[in-house]
Protein backbone atom coordinates (compact mmCIF):
# COMPACT_ATOMS: atom_id res chain seq x y z
CA UNK A 1 0.00 0.00 0.00
CA UNK A 2 2.48 2.45 0.96
CA UNK A 3 4.42 1.58 -2.29
CA UNK A 4 1.09 2.52 -4.18
CA UNK A 5 0.72 5.49 -2.58
CA UNK A 6 4.39 6.70 -3.43
CA UNK A 7 3.67 6.32 -7.00
CA UNK A 8 0.31 7.91 -7.10
CA UNK A 9 2.49 11.11 -5.55
CA UNK A 10 5.21 10.98 -7.55
CA UNK A 11 2.75 10.93 -10.77
CA UNK A 12 1.16 13.70 -9.12
CA UNK A 13 4.20 15.77 -8.78
CA UNK A 14 5.24 15.09 -12.69
CA UNK A 15 2.17 16.27 -13.71
CA UNK A 16 2.17 19.44 -11.57
CA UNK A 17 5.62 20.45 -12.66
CA UNK A 18 4.88 20.38 -16.54
CA UNK A 19 1.73 22.51 -15.89
CA UNK A 20 3.64 24.85 -13.93
CA UNK A 21 6.00 24.87 -17.06
CA UNK A 22 3.48 25.51 -19.42
CA UNK A 23 1.69 28.42 -17.94
CA UNK A 24 5.00 30.13 -17.30
CA UNK A 25 5.83 29.79 -21.27
CA UNK A 26 3.76 32.63 -23.50
CA UNK A 27 3.97 34.44 -26.48
CA UNK A 28 3.30 37.82 -28.16
CA UNK A 29 3.50 37.78 -32.31
CA UNK A 30 4.28 41.37 -33.81
CA UNK A 31 3.57 41.39 -37.32
CA UNK A 32 3.73 43.69 -40.26
CA UNK A 33 0.33 44.55 -41.16
CA UNK A 34 1.37 44.39 -44.93
CA UNK A 35 4.49 42.29 -45.33
CA UNK A 36 6.59 41.09 -48.50
CA UNK A 37 4.78 38.40 -50.33
CA UNK A 38 7.95 36.35 -51.26
CA UNK A 39 8.62 33.49 -49.65
CA UNK A 40 12.31 34.21 -49.81
CA UNK A 41 11.77 37.12 -48.00
CA UNK A 42 9.97 35.62 -45.24
CA UNK A 43 12.92 32.87 -44.64
CA UNK A 44 15.90 35.53 -45.30
CA UNK A 45 14.62 39.02 -44.37
CA UNK A 46 14.69 39.35 -40.45
CA UNK A 47 12.42 42.54 -41.32
CA UNK A 48 9.85 41.26 -44.04
CA UNK A 49 7.12 39.71 -41.43
CA UNK A 50 7.78 40.26 -38.10
CA UNK A 51 8.60 38.76 -34.63
CA UNK A 52 7.92 36.15 -31.93
CA UNK A 53 8.26 37.26 -28.60
CA UNK A 54 9.04 34.41 -26.06
CA UNK A 55 8.24 35.01 -22.27
CA UNK A 56 9.79 32.78 -20.15
CA UNK A 57 9.16 33.02 -16.55
CA UNK A 58 10.82 30.53 -15.55
CA UNK A 59 13.82 31.15 -16.71
CA UNK A 60 14.48 27.10 -17.58
CA UNK A 61 16.69 26.89 -20.34
CA UNK A 62 14.89 24.90 -22.62
CA UNK A 63 14.42 23.64 -26.44
CA UNK A 64 11.05 24.11 -28.22
CA UNK A 65 9.84 23.96 -32.04
CA UNK A 66 6.92 26.45 -33.11
CA UNK A 67 4.01 25.06 -35.02
CA UNK A 68 2.59 27.64 -37.67
CA UNK A 69 -0.77 27.22 -38.67
CA UNK A 70 -1.54 30.03 -41.40
CA UNK A 71 -5.29 30.76 -42.81
CA UNK A 72 -6.61 32.74 -45.96
CA UNK A 73 -10.24 34.24 -45.94
CA UNK A 74 -12.00 32.44 -48.15
CA UNK A 75 -9.56 29.36 -47.97
CA UNK A 76 -9.22 28.14 -45.07
CA UNK A 77 -6.25 26.75 -43.86
CA UNK A 78 -3.35 26.71 -46.27
CA UNK A 79 -0.83 25.51 -44.42
CA UNK A 80 1.05 25.09 -41.63
CA UNK A 81 4.88 24.18 -40.37
CA UNK A 82 6.79 23.12 -37.93
CA UNK A 83 10.04 24.62 -37.13
CA UNK A 84 13.63 22.98 -35.77
CA UNK A 85 14.20 23.01 -32.61
CA UNK A 86 14.90 26.28 -30.97
CA UNK A 87 16.92 26.95 -28.04
CA UNK A 88 15.45 29.08 -25.12
CA UNK A 89 18.52 30.47 -23.64
CA UNK A 90 16.81 30.59 -20.00
CA UNK A 91 16.34 34.88 -20.86
CA UNK A 92 13.26 36.08 -19.76
CA UNK A 93 12.28 37.25 -22.89
CA UNK A 94 13.32 36.14 -26.18
CA UNK A 95 12.77 37.61 -29.28
CA UNK A 96 13.02 34.80 -32.64
CA UNK A 97 11.94 36.48 -35.76
CA UNK A 98 10.32 35.74 -38.79
CA UNK A 99 13.42 33.41 -40.41
CA UNK A 100 12.40 30.82 -37.42
CA UNK A 101 8.85 31.45 -37.23
CA UNK A 102 7.80 29.84 -40.57
CA UNK A 103 8.92 27.06 -42.76
CA UNK A 104 8.18 27.11 -45.99
CA UNK A 105 10.61 24.30 -47.15
CA UNK A 106 8.89 21.56 -44.86
CA UNK A 107 5.29 23.44 -44.88
CA UNK A 108 2.51 20.83 -45.05
CA UNK A 109 -0.16 22.67 -47.49
CA UNK A 110 -3.83 22.17 -46.93
CA UNK A 111 -4.97 23.58 -50.14
CA UNK A 112 -3.35 21.50 -53.29
CA UNK A 113 -4.19 24.46 -55.69
CA UNK A 114 -2.84 26.80 -53.05
CA UNK A 115 0.52 25.44 -52.92
CA UNK A 116 0.53 25.05 -56.46
CA UNK A 117 0.40 29.06 -57.31
CA UNK A 118 2.85 29.60 -54.13
CA UNK A 119 5.54 27.22 -55.68
CA UNK A 120 4.94 28.70 -59.35
CA UNK A 121 5.24 32.02 -58.19
CA UNK A 122 7.43 32.28 -55.25
CA UNK A 123 4.84 34.52 -53.44
CA UNK A 124 1.59 34.06 -51.42
CA UNK A 125 -1.52 34.89 -52.85
CA UNK A 126 -3.06 38.25 -52.48
CA UNK A 127 -5.70 38.66 -49.55
CA UNK A 128 -6.58 38.24 -45.72
CA UNK A 129 -4.28 35.91 -43.70
CA UNK A 130 -3.85 35.16 -40.06
CA UNK A 131 -1.28 33.06 -38.73
CA UNK A 132 -0.96 31.37 -35.33
CA UNK A 133 2.02 29.65 -33.62
CA UNK A 134 1.79 27.22 -30.98
CA UNK A 135 4.88 27.09 -28.87
CA UNK A 136 5.80 22.98 -28.36
CA UNK A 137 8.33 20.93 -26.36
CA UNK A 138 10.36 18.54 -28.51
CA UNK A 139 8.09 15.74 -27.96
CA UNK A 140 4.73 17.61 -29.27
CA UNK A 141 3.41 19.06 -26.00
CA UNK A 142 2.08 22.57 -26.22
CA UNK A 143 3.67 24.87 -24.34
CA UNK A 144 1.49 27.76 -25.43
CA UNK A 145 -0.82 28.60 -27.64
CA UNK A 146 -2.70 30.46 -30.21
CA UNK A 147 -0.67 32.97 -30.73
CA UNK A 148 -2.30 34.88 -33.43
CA UNK A 149 -1.26 38.29 -35.55
CA UNK A 150 -3.46 39.24 -39.17
CA UNK A 151 -1.68 40.26 -42.11
CA UNK A 152 -2.91 41.51 -45.54
CA UNK A 153 -0.80 40.53 -48.98
CA UNK A 154 -1.36 42.99 -51.48
CA UNK A 155 -0.46 43.09 -55.06
CA UNK A 156 -0.28 46.71 -55.92
CA UNK A 157 -1.46 47.85 -59.42
CA UNK A 158 1.55 49.29 -61.97
CA UNK A 159 1.70 52.96 -61.92
CA UNK A 160 0.85 54.28 -64.96
CA UNK A 161 3.17 57.25 -66.90
CA UNK A 162 1.21 60.42 -67.26
CA UNK A 163 4.13 62.90 -68.60
CA UNK A 164 6.50 62.96 -70.56
CA UNK A 165 4.15 61.01 -73.14
CA UNK A 166 4.86 57.82 -75.51
CA UNK A 167 6.87 59.79 -78.68
CA UNK A 168 6.32 63.33 -77.22
CA UNK A 169 9.17 65.50 -78.28
CA UNK A 170 10.00 67.83 -75.95
CA UNK A 171 10.75 71.87 -76.13
CA UNK A 172 13.78 72.31 -76.80
CA UNK A 173 13.77 75.28 -74.13
CA UNK A 174 12.72 72.92 -71.06
CA UNK A 175 16.06 71.76 -69.71
CA UNK A 176 14.86 70.59 -66.77
CA UNK A 177 11.46 68.38 -67.77
CA UNK A 178 8.74 67.18 -64.79
CA UNK A 179 7.58 63.47 -65.47
CA UNK A 180 4.97 62.48 -63.66
CA UNK A 181 2.71 59.05 -63.51
CA UNK A 182 -0.38 57.39 -61.59
CA UNK A 183 0.87 56.76 -58.07
CA UNK A 184 0.44 53.60 -56.74
CA UNK A 185 -2.89 53.11 -54.53
CA UNK A 186 -2.16 50.95 -51.39
CA UNK A 187 -3.23 51.46 -47.68
CA UNK A 188 -0.98 54.23 -45.71
CA UNK A 189 0.67 52.09 -43.58
CA UNK A 190 2.03 49.96 -46.64
CA UNK A 191 5.36 52.23 -48.06
CA UNK A 192 6.05 52.62 -51.46
CA UNK A 193 9.06 54.63 -52.93
CA UNK A 194 9.78 55.24 -56.53
CA UNK A 195 12.69 54.56 -58.67
CA UNK A 196 13.33 56.45 -61.67
CA UNK A 197 15.10 55.63 -64.49
CA UNK A 198 16.37 57.32 -67.68
CA UNK A 199 17.95 55.81 -70.50
CA UNK A 200 19.49 56.93 -74.12
CA UNK A 201 17.81 55.08 -76.45
CA UNK A 202 20.77 54.08 -78.69
CA UNK A 203 20.09 53.92 -82.79
CA UNK A 204 18.04 50.59 -83.76
CA UNK A 205 17.18 50.06 -80.33
CA UNK A 206 13.50 50.06 -79.06
CA UNK A 207 12.86 51.69 -75.58
CA UNK A 208 12.38 48.61 -74.19
CA UNK A 209 15.30 46.94 -75.05
CA UNK A 210 17.14 50.16 -74.44
CA UNK A 211 16.28 50.54 -70.41
CA UNK A 212 16.94 46.78 -70.11
CA UNK A 213 20.99 46.97 -71.71
CA UNK A 214 21.66 50.51 -71.66
CA UNK A 215 23.67 52.05 -68.54
CA UNK A 216 21.09 54.59 -67.14
CA UNK A 217 22.22 58.28 -67.69
CA UNK A 218 20.13 59.19 -64.30
CA UNK A 219 18.45 56.99 -61.43
CA UNK A 220 16.88 57.60 -58.20
CA UNK A 221 15.34 55.15 -55.92
CA UNK A 222 14.01 57.58 -53.48
CA UNK A 223 11.25 59.50 -54.53
CA UNK A 224 7.94 59.30 -52.34
CA UNK A 225 5.87 61.13 -54.88
CA UNK A 226 3.89 60.61 -58.32
CA UNK A 227 5.99 63.26 -59.78
CA UNK A 228 9.41 64.34 -59.75
CA UNK A 229 11.37 67.64 -61.75
CA UNK A 230 14.72 66.84 -63.17
CA UNK A 231 17.30 68.15 -61.32
CA UNK A 232 20.35 70.42 -62.28
CA UNK A 233 22.92 68.62 -61.34
CA UNK A 234 21.59 65.54 -63.43
CA UNK A 235 23.56 64.69 -66.87
CA UNK A 236 22.11 67.32 -69.31
CA UNK A 237 18.81 66.23 -71.77
CA UNK A 238 20.48 66.55 -75.29
CA UNK A 239 18.63 67.74 -77.97
CA UNK A 240 18.20 65.35 -81.60
CA UNK A 241 18.49 62.70 -79.12
CA UNK A 242 15.86 59.45 -78.03
CA UNK A 243 15.74 58.80 -74.29
CA UNK A 244 13.23 56.66 -71.99
CA UNK A 245 11.97 56.84 -68.83
CA UNK A 246 10.68 53.82 -66.62
CA UNK A 247 9.13 54.47 -62.88
CA UNK A 248 9.58 51.31 -60.57
CA UNK A 249 7.42 50.84 -57.84
CA UNK A 250 9.47 49.55 -54.47
CA UNK A 251 7.80 48.35 -51.43
CA UNK A 252 9.46 48.79 -48.22
CA UNK A 253 11.55 45.75 -48.30
CA UNK A 254 13.16 46.79 -51.72
CA UNK A 255 10.85 44.14 -53.37
CA UNK A 256 9.10 45.19 -57.37
CA UNK A 257 5.51 44.66 -56.69
CA UNK A 258 5.16 46.31 -59.61
CA UNK A 259 7.05 48.61 -62.56
CA UNK A 260 5.80 50.43 -65.74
Amino acid sequence: MKQYLTRIIAIFLLLFSSNVFSQNLSGSLTFNPYPSPYVSDWETNPSALGALTVFNNSSSVVQIRLRAIVTKAGRGEVFRSLTNPIDLNGSPVQVIDNTNLVSFSDASYTDADYRNKVQQTGRLLEGDYTVCINIENLTGAILASNICADFTILYPAAPQLISPADNENLDPIITYPTFQWVPVIVPSAYEIKYTIRIVEVLTGQTPSQAIAANYPLYENNQITLSSFTYPIDAPELEANKTYAWQIQALDQFGSPPTQH
